[in-house]
C-alpha cells in the first residue's frame, strides 16, 4: 500500500505538547554529518508544534529547550482549544522540567520513554513525535530549530512555500471527534520582504466542513530576534504568535500561541514556510529520511506516525511506516507498513508523488528536510508529514560548475549539502598539474534560491601560462568523504597572434610634409596593450600608444630626404608575444633649396636660469628687452638639410618643458617623440640641422645636466672650457657630445634687430629661488 498509512496521515504542520508531557521533548544541536556519536547534544533550541490528547483536546505551542545530558524545557505560551474552555491560553512562562535522552549513531534520539526525535542532516532542525505503547493517548508533531546569533528581519526574506495545519472549535465527545468542529490543511506560497512584512496566498486547502478559504493572506507583520525567535502578528492585533527561523533562513515555523492572536478564534495553528529553490533536482533529494506525520481523518481518527524513506537520485523511493499512535482510542501500535513509488520535483522544490495528486510536498534548498501537505475530501483527511535526512544518509556528492575560464581568471560555484550552507574548499589543475586552491565563499545572489545561501561562488586569478592550449579541471573536497570531486572542466585555446601591419598617409611625401605612420593589430586572441616602437631602418623614431582597438599612430614631419624603410616593433605583453610589422618603403623629396649656415645666438635668463639658443636675430634682440642677457654668437648650424664630406645632417629638435620653463634640444628622434607624449612637454619642431658625427670644420656641442634640488636642468655649450669647468666648480654632470656644429670663423658682434609683429610680449615670472650652489647661486644673485 503506497503510503497507505504514512500518506493517509498526510501531515502539514509542526507539533505541540501539553503541560504534563511537554518535558519529554528535548533539544538537539545541529551537527555535521557522521559526527553525532562523537559530539554532545548541547545548546538552545526553539520548539513549536501542534498536539492533541483525549483529556485536553488540541494545543499549539512555542517554547525553548536547553540540551545537555538532560533536557530542560520552558514553555512560554500555549494556545489551546477544547470542549470546555475553547481558546484558553495555558502555561504562560511555565517551567516544565527535565528529561534525559539517548542518541543513536543515525541521529535518532529518545527523550525519556515517551518521545522520539530525528536530527536533520547538515542543518539545525529536529522533528519529534510520541512513542507508541506509552499509554499517553497523545498525538502530535514538534519541530526544534537551533538558536542562531546575530539574526534579523533580513534573515527571513524571499520566496517561500507555505503550509499550515489548524483546528478550530474542536472538542471531544465520548472519544469521537465532534463533527461540529473544524479542521483544515492548506498549502500555498508566501513572500517575505526582509523588513518585517510578508504575505501570500493559499492555492490548495481541505476543510472538514467541505468549505475552503483559498486566496491571499496578509500582509502580516513579523520580527526576527537575534537568536531566531519569530513573532508574527496582524496590524490590528497587538499580541503575536510565535515560532522560529533557522539561521540560514530556509525554514520558518510559527504556532498560534496567543488568545487574542489567531487563538482568539479558538484556533490552534501551525504554519511552515520553506524557502523556494531555483535549481532543485531529484539528485538533491537522495538519501535516507526519517519522517513524523500528524493527521486528522474520517472524523474518527487522529494519529501520529513515524517511519523512514529511502530516496534514490532518480526519484524512486521505498519506505516503511514503523509505528502509529492513535489518539482517540486506547493507545496501540499499527503493524509496520511498507511503501514505494516515484517522486518528481520542480526547480523551485515542489514535490509530487505519482498516483497521489492530493499530496503536495516541498523541499528545502539543501534537500535536508521535506514537508508534505495532504487534503483529501474522499478520506476525508487533513494533515502534514515532515521528513529529515538523517546523519547516516548516503553521502551526497558536491555539486558545482566552472562557469568561465580564460588566461586571466576562472569563476564558478560549488556546494556540498553535507556541509549545510557552509563554504567548501577546492583546487584546480592546469594540464594535470595542481595550480592553486580556493574557497567557494563569494556572494552569488543567483545561487541563494537554490542553495539556501548566496555564498558559494569562487573567482580565481590564473597563474601565468604560455601561449599553448591548456585544460583546466576544478575539484572540491567532499565534506562526507574528504575526497576530491570533479565539478567542472574547461579548455583554454592556444593564443593566436594578431596580424601586425603598418601604413603611411603618403609613401611619397615632400620634404617637411607631415606623415602619419599607423600600426594596426587585427585578429588574434588578444588585443595587445602598451605601445609600439617605430623604426627608420635601425634608427628608433619613437613610441606610440596602442588604443583599445589595437591602433597606434605617430605624426612626424622631419624625415630626411631620400628613401626610408619604416617598420614597427611590439615588445609583447602578458598575452601576446613580440611582433615585428611589415616593412614600409617611404620616400621623402628633396627640399626646395639646399641648407645654408646660419648663426646660433645664446641668451641667459636670470628668472628661468636658462641659456637659450636661437637662430632668429629678431628673437635674440627682443628677449634682451625683457631681462634676458645677450651672450653673442655661439656657433653655426644649417637651416635645411645639407652634407659635408658625404655625411648628411640630422634635424635638431626643440622642446619646451612647461613645468620648469626650460628648453631641450636633441637629435634623437626617439627622445623627441617620447617626450612629446607627456602633457608638460611642448614639441617645437626643428631648430636647424646639425651633424651626428664629426665632419670638416665641425666642433662638439656638449650637454650637461644639473640634477640637484629636483631641478633637472640641462645646459648646452660649444665651449670646451665651460664644459670642463662647470662640473668641478658648479656641480653639473657631463652628458657628452649631443651633436656637432660649425665653429664661428671670427667673433662676430651681436646682431641688431627689433621686435617683430608676430612675437608676443613675455611675462616675467616671480622666481622662488631654491638653495643651490656654484653656477646657479651666481645666476640667482643676478635677479636678487
Amino acid at each position: 500500500m503506497l503510503l497507505q498509512t504514512a500518506v493517509r496521515r498526510r501531515l502539514m504542520s509542526v507539533g505541540g505538547r501539553r503541560k504534563e508531557r511537554r518535558a519529554r521533548f528535548g533539544g538537539l544541536e545541529a551537527l555535521e554529518p557522521r559526527q553525532l556519536l562523537a559530539a554532545a547534544v548541547v545548546g538552545g533550541y526553539h520548539m513549536a508544534g501542534l498536539h492533541s490528547d483525549r483529556a485536553d483536546g488540541f494545543a499549539s505551542s512555542y517554547g525553548t529547550v536547553v540540551g545537555s545530558s538532560s533536557m530542560e524545557a520552558v514553555v512560554t505560551t500555549v494556545g489551546q482549544s477544547n470542549g470546555q474552555t475553547p481558546g484558553t491560553v495555558i502555561e504562560p512562562n511555565g517551567t516544565v522540567g527535565s528529561a534525559t535522552f539517548t542518541l543513536a549513531s543515525d541521529g535518532v534520539m529518545s527523550i525519556g520513554n515517551n518521545n522520539t526525535f530525528y536530527v536533520a542532516k547538515g542543518n539545525a532542525v529536529a522533528v519529534g513525535a510520541p512513542v507508541p505503547g506509552s499509554g499517553t493517548n497523545e498525538t502530535g508533531l514538534m519541530l526544534l530549530g537551533k538558536y542562531g546569533s546575530g539574526l534579523s528581519n533580513s534573515t527571513f526574506s524571499g520566496n517561500y512555500h507555505a503550509l499550515s495545519l489548524s483546528t478550530e472549535h474542536l472538542g471531544w465527545d465520548s472519544g469521537i471527534v465532534d463533527g461540529r468542529r473544524l479542521f483544515r490543511s492548506s498549502a500555498g506560497s508566501a513572500t517575505a520582504n526582509g523588513a518585517g512584512s510578508f504575505s501570500g496566498s493559499w492555492t490548495n486547502e481541505y476543510m472538514s466542513n467541505g468549505g475552503n478559504d483559498l486566496g491571499s493572506f496578509g500582509p502580516l507583520n513579523y520580527s526576527v530576534a537575534a537568536n531566531g525567535k519569530l513573532s508574527v502578528w496582524e496590524s490590528s492585533i497587538n499580541a503575536a504568535d510565535v515560532g522560529f527561523v533557522t539561521p540560514d533562513g530556509n525554514l520558518g515555523v510559527v504556532a498560534a500561541t496567543e488568545a487574542n492572536g489567531w487563538a482568539s478564534d479558538e484556533q490552534t495553528f501551525l504554519g511552515v514556510l520553506i524557502k523556494k529553490s531555483t535549481n532543485m533536482t531529484l539528485s538533491t533529494l537522495a538519501g535516507h529520511y526519517h519522517f513524523v506525520q500528524y493527521a486528522f481523518h474520517s472524523y474518527t481518527s487522529i494519529d501520529s506516525a513515524t517511519g523512514y524513506f529511502d530516496i534514490n537520485s532518480n526519484g524512486s523511493f521505498t519506505g516503511l511506516t514503523q509505528a502509529v499512535v492513535h489518539g482517540n482510542t486506547a493507545d496501540w501500535l499499527d503493524a509496520p507498513d511498507g511503501h514505494g513509488g516515484q517522486f518528481s520535483v520542480t526547480a523551485n522544490g515542489r514535490i509530487s508523488i505519482s498516483g497521489l495528486p492530493e499530496l503536495i510536498g516541498f523541499a528545502s534548498p539543501d534537500g535536508n528536510y521535506l514537508a508534505f501537505y495532504t487534503g483529501d475530501s474522499s478520506g476525508p483527511e487533513a494533515g502534514m508529514m515532515f521528513m529529515v535526512r538523517d546523519a547516516t544518509s548516503p553521502n551526497v556528492a558536491p555539486v558545482g560548475s566552472l562557469d568561465a575560464c580564460d588566461r586571466s581568471s576562472m569563476s564558478g560555484w560549488a556546494f556540498d549539502g553535507d556541509a549545510g550552507t557552509g563554504a567548501i574548499e577546492g583546487e584546480f589543475y592546469i594540464d594535470g598539474v595542481r595550480s592553486g586552491e580556493f574557497t567557494a565563499d563569494m556572494s552569488r545572489p543567483d545561487l541563494a534560491g537554490g542553495l539556501g545561501s548566496p555564498d558559494h561562488g569562487f573567482h580565481v586569478d590564473m597563474p601565468d601560462m604560455n601561449g599553448d592550449a591548456h585544460t583546466v579541471e576544478v575539484y572540491v573536497v567532499d565534506a562526507g568523504t574528504g575526497s576530491a570531486v570533479l565539478i567542472g572542466s574547461g579548455s583554454i585555446a592556444a593564443v593566436v597572434a594578431p596580424t601586425f601591419t603598418i601604413s603611411s598617409t603618403d609613401l611619397s611625401a615632400s620634404f617637411g610634409q607631415a606623415i602619419t605612420l599607423s600600426a594596426d593589430f587585427t585578429g588574434g586572441t588578444f588585443t595587445p596593450t602598451g605601445n609600439v616602437q617605430f623604426y627608420d631602418g635601425s634608427a628608433l623614431l619613437g613610441p606610440a600608444n596602442i588604443d583599445a582597438n589595437g591602433h597606434a599612430s605617430m605624426t612626424f614631419s622631419y624625415l630626411q630626404p631620400g628613401a626610408h624603410t619604416i617598420t614597427a616593433q611590439f615588445a609583447g605583453d602578458g598575452h601576446v608575444g613580440p611582433l615585428t610589422s611589415n616593412a614600409l618603403a617611404q620616400t621623402v623629396g628633396t627640399p626646395a633649396q639646399a641648407g645654408a649656415l646660419v648663426a646660433r645666438y645664446r641668451l641667459y635668463s636670470p628668472v628661468t636660469q636658462e641659456h637659450l639658443y636661437t637662430t632668429d636675430a629678431n628673437e635674440y634682440a627682443v628677449l634682451a628687452t625683457y631681462g634676458w642677457t645677450q651672450e653673442g654668437m655661439s656657433h653655426q648650424i644649417f637651416n635645411a638639410p645639407a652634407s659635408i664630406d658625404g655625411i648628411s645632417t640630422s634635424p635638431l629638435f626643440r622642446l619646451y618643458n612647461t613645468s620648469n620653463m626650460q628648453h631641450l634640444w636633441t637629435i634623437d628622434a626617439n627622445e623627441y617623440n617620447t617626450l612629446r607624449l607627456f602633457a608638460h612637454w611642448n614639441a617645437e619642431g626643428v631648430d636647424g640641422y646639425v651633424f651626428g658625427q664629426t665632419v670638416t670644420g665641425a666642433i662638439p656641442l656638449y650637454r650637461l645636466n644639473y640634477p640637484y634640488g629636483g631641478l633637472n636642468y640641462h645646459h648646452w655649450t660649444a665651449d670646451e672650457n665651460e664644459y670642463n669647468v662647470l662640473p668641478g666648480q658648479q656641480g653639473w654632470v657631463q652628458e657628452g657630445i649631443s651633436a656637432y656644429v660649425l665653429a664661428v670663423p671670427t667673433p662676430l658682434p651681436a646682431p641688431e634687430g627689433t621686435p617683430g609683429n608676430g612675437l608676443a610680449k613675455m611675462t616675467t615670472v616671480a622666481w622662488a629661488a631654491p638653495v643651490t650652489e656654484g653656477f646657479l647661486r651666481e645666476a640667482l644673485a643676478l635677479v636678487g
